[in-house]
């Protein structure tokens, strides 16, 4: 399975978009990745430019706006079944569509308001349970979601957590060495295809 990631990433010394992708195979991929994880850069955010790839692969200006942090926003929520949206593209999901005709702002709302509560109902189902060795899903559910909201919640820049995981945690992180908020002219945001 594979999916598009997201990275803020300090880029004041970087001239190029491809020194961009360059530094997050650095401070990330190497550290945070394994043989399973190929990737694929999609489009870079740099000093206030869109740049994506063309069809010989290499990344040049986009003729189109990508609001970055909107999908951020929203693949966060997708991921921890926001509005029940089904994070899977193939499968039409009414909660998805929901959540394209929402602003960055209001999805962060319906994030802090919906999860905790979601997560709440999930261990009052698992009251009473008896560990086991068996899989059991519906736990296998409730921590992946209790530590995507965690991840969420750790911060600066929502959704863009600062406490750095594996691609199978979360998809939005923040490498840079700051906790200020974004600043286009010196930061750069990369979307990454990565398989999982």
């Amino acid at each position: 399975m594979h999916a598009n990631y997201l990275f803020l990433i300090n880029s004041e010394d970087l001239d190029t978009p491809d020194e961009v992708v360059s530094e997050w195979e650095e401070t990330y991929a190497h550290y945070q990745t394994d043989e399973n994880n190929w990737y694929e850069p999609i489009s870079v955010f740099h000093r206030g430019i869109l740049y994506e790839k063309n069809a010989s692969g290499e990344l040049e200006k986009a003729k189109r706006v990508l609001d970055v942090f909107g999908l951020a926003m929203r693949i966060a929520a997708t991921d921890m079944g926001v509005n029940d949206a089904c994070n899977l593209g193939l499968i039409p999901s009414v909660g998805r569509d929901e959540l394209d005709e929402l602003s960055k702002e209001e999805i962060l709302e319906e994030i802090t308001n919906q999860v905790p509560k979601s997560l709440s109902r999930a261990y009052l189902g698992a009251q009473g349970k008896k560990p086991s060795s068996r899989f059991d899903e519906d736990g296998y559910e409730r921590m992946k979601k209790a530590r995507q909201y965690e991840l969420f919640m750790d911060s600066a820049v929502p959704p863009f957590s600062n406490h750095i995981s594996t691609p199978y945690d979360y998809r939005c992180y923040d490498i840079r060495d700051t906790n200020d908020k974004f600043d286009a002219l010196t930061e750069s945001v990369l979307v990454i295809d990565i398989h999982t």
